[in-house]
């Protein structure tokens, strides 16, 4: 490997789950977030796609997915270009599932990575996505999870992750007249996280439960159990597009016992803050 690549970051991306329904928005959303993911210039990325979709609509080509990576990197001028590695698998499974069996921290795509970003298939990473900015947030203040913030037009559970959620009337200290740059969360949904490989994923995977593949309550579970925070980008957005099947009685079900496991309750972690602290950089000026 040359000095150059060697001094820019790799990145594994996994889709834990893509199919029906919504094929089609689907299809748009994950070439938009190639093109996303491809205007940093990596030294290498390795994309896994977990298709639980049996129809023949629902396949995905890995050298199409190669070559629209090559494509978007030109046209972001990203050079030089990343060596590229698209993996697709077809198998039945919920996130949790794929998350587990396909970013284990010790599978050679996942650790010979810096970072690693789940991304869900009905998540668009919108056309303010920095990965600059995101691996600026990893270096300074993590290890953790990374995650950008909601647009007011998706679909969500907790709302202190919309955008501007996070900025305190008035400002913080010595820079009252200026809005905070981030918020530091202990809860954070499931939607795009991007971590460093060698702390914060071997953590998280850890707690991963093949008895909850749905993976409910382990968002509540992050900071207070898994000692993982997570960085909100006030900058940097996504949009979440479909309703999921989390208000069914067995996901209470499944989420208490979940909880109960880690010994924690539905009331014990509901008493979190919604933020821990506030980054703030100063205004260029």
């Amino acid at each position: 490997m040359d000095p150059e690549s060697a001094a820019r970051p790799s990145l594994f991306v996994l889709v834990p789950g893509w199919g029906a329904p919504h094929l089609a928005e689907k299809t748009a959303i994950l070439a938009k977030n190639i093109a996303r993911i491809a205007s940093y210039p990596w030294s290498s990325v390795s994309v896994r796609v977990c298709v639980y979709d049996s129809a023949p609509e629902a396949r995905l080509d890995p050298s199409e997915i190669r070559a629209a990576f090559a494509a978007a990197a030109a046209a972001a001028s990203a050079a030089p270009a990343p060596n590229v590695i698209a993996e697709v698998f077809y198998e039945s499974g919920a996130p949790g599932d794929f998350v587990r069996r396909f970013a284990a921290p010790d599978d050679p795509a996942v650790c010979d990575a810096d970072y690693a970003l789940l991304l869900l298939d009905d998540v668009e990473l919108q056309p303010d996505t920095d990965f600059a900015e995101m691996l600026r947030y990893q270096r300074e203040f993590g290890p953790a999870i990374v995650s950008p913030t909601l647009t007011y037009d998706s679909l969500h559970v907790f709302p202190h992750m919309l955008q501007g959620a996070a900025n305190p009337a008035g400002g913080i200290g010595a820079y009252a007249s200026r809005s905070c740059s981030a918020a530091v969360t202990p809860v954070c949904e499931f939607f795009a996280y991007f971590m460093d490989t060698a702390v914060t994923l071997r953590r998280y995977h850890a707690f991963l439960d093949p008895e909850n593949p749905w993976m409910w309550g382990m968002d509540l579970l992050l900071y207070r159990r898994m000692g993982i925070k997570t960085i909100l980008l006030s900058g940097v957005t996504m949009r979440h597009y479909f309703k999921g099947s989390g208000a069914a009685p067995e996901t209470f079900a499944a989420r208490r016992a979940y909880l109960a496991k880690h010994g924690e309750t539905e009331e014990s972690v509901a008493q979190q803050a919604p933020f821990l602290y506030y980054i703030v950089y100063p205004d260029a000026d």
